[in-house]
């Protein structure tokens, strides 16, 4: 299994609100002109990594194909080398800006870096692939939605016993206690302890490198970044129709109309969950995914 991170001078940058490039001056002057008089290379973007020279070459080529009406562009290049059927999910973190106000950026990115190197793998141990983090957020494919599912649970849980495992060591260790131990939501204030998940599945541009995939674009993406980061609470679990639909399919029912039926077709307990409440914003259904009859969020403001 092959991770792709963003860089950690790019995470320090978004930290602190900017979110360009970081280079010296110098560099950046070298970059732009190398040789007086000649121009930067087009043959690759230097601020992306290279998985993305062969999408370009193709990328290019079929917009310069464009005569004023993009229906008689042939897209059969693009869509047989890189769009397939898949699930993107989203691990977002909770409280990272206020934690950056309360302990400053180098402990909370060393703490977001350290908890990626514990929680990846647990992605890979259930059949899929950690593109990317952004920021405070992990981007992941699964083939199967059940997988993504069981995956993201399980890192949410590992999340909530290294923070009971660091207050622990705060309170239970020490000759003199701090002021916060036993006062949980003080103890909260003070680590990561919850995220939000997000998950969409459909049709996607997959960016592959030597077969595994990096990035992934798409409404499916799409509807993971809006579930996890715009619309799930924190320890709250929001998934699109398209992946409703798909974990259906794997139990071997369904489809389901949210827009004439009331109850999801669910036997609790199958691959973890519960039972599923579907939200409808008008636009699009989505669904919280409840592990446990009472689909508890945690208050952990």
């Amino acid at each position: 299994m092959k991770f792709c991170n963003t860089p950690l001078v790019l995470l320090l940058l978004a930290a602190v609100g900017n979110t360009a490039t970081a280079r010296s001056p110098k560099a950046l002057k070298k970059t732009k002109k190398g040789k007086k008089g000649k121009k930067m290379s087009t043959s690759s973007l230097g601020f992306d990594p290279q998985e993305w020279v062969g999408f370009d070459g193709v990328a290019k080529s079929f917009d310069a194909g464009y005569i004023g009406d993009y229906n008689t562009i042939d897209t059969a290049a693009i869509s047989e080398m890189y769009i397939q059927e898949g699930s993107v999910f989203l691990f977002d973190l909770g409280s990272f800006g206020s934690l950056i106000r309360r302990r400053g950026v180098a402990i909370t990115l060393s703490e977001i870096r350290t908890i990626w190197y514990e929680l990846s793998p647990i992605a890979g141990d259930n059949n899929g692939i950690v593109m990317k983090s952004v920021g405070d957020s992990l981007q992941m494919y699964f083939d199967n939605v059940s997988d993504g599912l069981i995956a993201t649970r399980a890192m949410y849980l590992a999340l909530i016993a290294r923070w009971k495992d660091k207050v622990a060591l705060a309170c239970d260790d020490a000759e003199i206690q701090p002021a916060w131990c036993g006062v949980e939501s003080e103890e909260r204030k003070l680590f990561f302890n919850t995220a939000a998940v997000g998950g969409g599945y459909g049709e996607m541009i997959v960016i592959p490198n030597d077969g595994t995939p990096v990035d992934a674009f798409g409404a499916a993406v799409n509807n993971a970044y809006f579930a996890g980061e715009e619309e799930a609470e924190h320890g709250q679990t929001i998934i699109d129709d398209g992946a409703l639909q798909s974990l259906l399919g794997e139990k071997g029912v369904g489809p389901f109309d949210c827009g004439k039926e009331s109850t999801i077709p669910w036997t609790a307990g199958d691959f973890g969950i519960d039972h599923l409440i579907t939200i409808n914003y008008g636009f699009a259904c989505y669904y919280t995914v409840c592990f446990d009859a009472e689909c508890k969020i945690p208050d952990d403001e």
